[in-house]
């Protein structure tokens, strides 16, 4: 009876310590910090892979947006732009924390650089 009720006490202490831990971290589904580098992520894997520099030179921009669909979360919300210059917007979701990442190709010719800049946020 003594061992039923010590292996008791140790489960509810378990509890209560597992409780305090859970309340002091509390555990989220998605970490915003993470979250702003998937952008950036994505695109490297695509440049490693050699997809895109060609997808932004060749102007295959519904290529690149299907990469783009299937290399990013399905918790994420995109929006993406090639540009030449930095001063590169899109209308944005206002109800929103929104991410940006950017991702510069330096071009076939030292003179044509692209930047891709990648807007995310959660759905």
């Amino acid at each position: 009876m003594k061992a039923t009720v010590h292996t008791l006490e140790a489960v509810i202490g378990t509890l209560i310590l597992l409780a305090g831990v859970m309340s002091i971290y509390p555990i989220s589904e998605r970490n915003d910090y993470y979250f702003s580098d998937d952008g950036y992520k994505c695109l490297r894997y695509l440049d490693e892979g050699g997809l895109l520099r060609n997808y932004v030179y060749s102007g295959m921009t519904d290529e690149l947006n299907n990469s783009l669909r299937a290399c990013l979360p399905q918790t994420a919300g995109y929006d993406f732009k090639v540009c030449q210059t930095a001063s590169c917007t899109t209308s944005l979701p206002q109800d929103r924390s929104v991410f940006l990442s950017s991702y510069l190709l330096s071009g076939e010719k030292s003179y044509d650089p692209r930047i891709i800049n990648i807007w995310l946020w959660l759905k």
